[in-house]
C-alpha cells in the first residue's frame, strides 16, 4: 500500500489499536480485496483533486463519504474499496463510517483494489457521473441534450 496519508494511518494505528483491531483490519481487507492487491490511496476534497464533488455541494447536495464508493456504471453496486482514515483540521477518524459527511479540505485514505481507484477518479471527477450516483438520474449538460430533451 503507498500514499502520503498512509505513514499518518500506521502511527495512529500503533499508538491507539490493538492486535485484535488490527487482525480485524486484515480480515476486512482480504473480504474486499480477495487475492488481488491491495492499493491505497487518497484524495484531499477540493476543487483540484474532487472537482465534481465542489460542484455538488454548489448545487446543494449533501456530501457523504459513501459518494466514493458507488460504481458509476451501477450506483446500487460498491466499488472494492472502503475508508481507512479520514482527517480533517488535524483531527483523524480512523476507519469513518460512509455516512460521515465530507467537507471541503478532507483528506480521505482508502485501501480497495487499483480498478475501484480508477472508478473513483471518474466518479469525483465528472460531474455528471457524480450526479447519477446521487440521484440515479443522468444529468447531461452539454448543449445539445439539453435542446434534444427540450425538443423532444
Amino acid at each position: 500500500m503507498k500514499s502520503p496519508l498512509l505513514p499518518a494511518f500506521i502511527e495512529e494505528m500503533l499508538e491507539r489499536y490493538d492486535d485484535v483491531w488490527a487482525h480485524t483490519l486484515i480480515n476486512r481487507m482480504s473480504s474486499i480485496v480477495g487475492d488481488e492487491e491491495l492499493d491505497s490511496w487518497a484524495y484531499v476534497v477540493g476543487e483540484e483533486e474532487t472537482p465534481a464533488l465542489m460542484e455538488a455541494k454548489r448545487q446543494g447536495f449533501d456530501l457523504k463519504l459513501s459518494l466514493f464508493f458507488k460504481d458509476p456504471h451501477n450506483r446500487k453496486r460498491n466499488l472494492h474499496a472502503f475508508p481507512l482514515m479520514l482527517r480533517r483540521d488535524g483531527m483523524v477518524d480512523m476507519l469513518p463510517g460512509e455516512l460521515d459527511e465530507i467537507q471541503e479540505g478532507d483528506e480521505v485514505l482508502i485501501c480497495g483494489l487499483s480498478k475501484s481507484n480508477r472508478r473513483m477518479r471518474w466518479t469525483v471527477n465528472n460531474y455528471n457521473v457524480l450526479h447519477y450516483i446521487i440521484t440515479g438520474n443522468d444529468a447531461s449538460n452539454n448543449l445539445l441534450s439539453r435542446f434534444l430533451q427540450k425538443n423532444s
